[in-house]
């Protein structure tokens, strides 16, 4: 019978993961010497009752243990490949909330909401435009949002406006398609600065192609761009009229305030620079 080898298979797979840490009570039954547990028992099959070797409270708590440290592990490895696909540079990847000079800043608040509430916002398309300045952190938090995500195993793609429009005007119509599908099939579309000045008639109709994708796939996608909310509600240029009322039909627009931090971060390590330099010529001066 089949029953016959599988029980015999389960009982030597019990006695194979640790006798050690037993004892024979008085009735001559194998014991776990920290839970007091049978390790055996006796079943009856083909007619005959046979003793078998099974697993204790103990056991079966360490092989649990073992499982999921093994599904941990799984998890992170999957997750790590998620954040490589996902956002390919490294650097990147390690911006989190965590990360944030001022987690309380409104733009980051917003982000957090974002993540916190991804099954609503997956289920109805709804994505998020950062509107600001060079360097107030609308990159940062399009991170920030991404690799949280990632973390809860959604498939993310962050890319930029460049690229999608270089890959697309290197591709035939046929290869065209396949392209905008690899980029609006997934859980997320970010795509990083979205620069009206750098654009024309021609790149726009690329443009407006993967917001329809989107659109198709009813997939969320969130963009960051030096546009102001005000000027993408009432464009003063005609021509990005049909493109902004795309977006903002599936975005909801946040506008991060504030002063270019890369501004600031250079002006400091040029500080620091100098300082660096003035204390070495002194040094050599002084030897001298």
């Amino acid at each position: 019978m089949i029953i016959e080898p599988f029980l015999e298979s389960i009982s030597e797979k019990c006695k194979a993961n640790g006798i050690e840490g037993t004892y024979i009570d008085s009735n001559g039954v194998l014991r776990c010497t920290v839970c007091n547990e049978p390790r055996q028992t006796v079943t009856r099959f083909s007619g005959q009752e046979k003793t078998v070797y099974c697993a204790c409270s103990c056991q079966q708590k360490r092989e649990a243990d073992a499982k999921a440290q093994r599904l941990e592990a799984d998890t992170q490895r999957q997750n790590e490949a998620l954040k490589e696909t996902a956002i390919p540079c490294r650097e990147q990847r390690e911006i989190t909330f965590e990360t944030a000079v001022n987690p309380n800043e409104k733009h980051i608040l917003i982000a957090k909401w974002y993540v916190e509430n991804w099954e609503e916002h997956k289920r109805n398309g709804t994505g998020l435009v950062f509107c600001g300045n060079v360097g107030t952190g609308k990159t940062f938090a399009a991170l920030c949002i991404a690799n949280a995500l990632v973390k809860k195993g959604v498939k993310v793609k962050m890319t930029d406006f460049s690229y999608i429009i270089n890959t697309l005007t290197s591709n035939t119509t046929q290869d065209k398609n396949a392209v905008i599908e690899s980029f609006t099939t997934c859980d997320l579309l970010i795509v990083d600065d979205m620069g009206a000045e750098y654009h024309s008639d021609y790149t726009l109709q690329y443009i407006e192609q993967v917001m329809n994708g989107c659109y198709k796939n009813n997939t969320p996608f969130i963009l960051t761009t030096n546009t102001s909310v005000a000027e993408m509600k009432q464009p003063q240029n005609i021509k990005y009229s049909r493109i902004y009322s795309r977006i903002l039909g599936k975005a909801i627009p946040v506008a991060v305030i504030g002063n270019d931090r890369r501004a600031k971060q250079g002006e400091e390590l040029m500080k620091k620079a100098l300082a660096s330099i003035e204390k070495y010529i002194n040094e050599k001066n002084l030897k001298t």
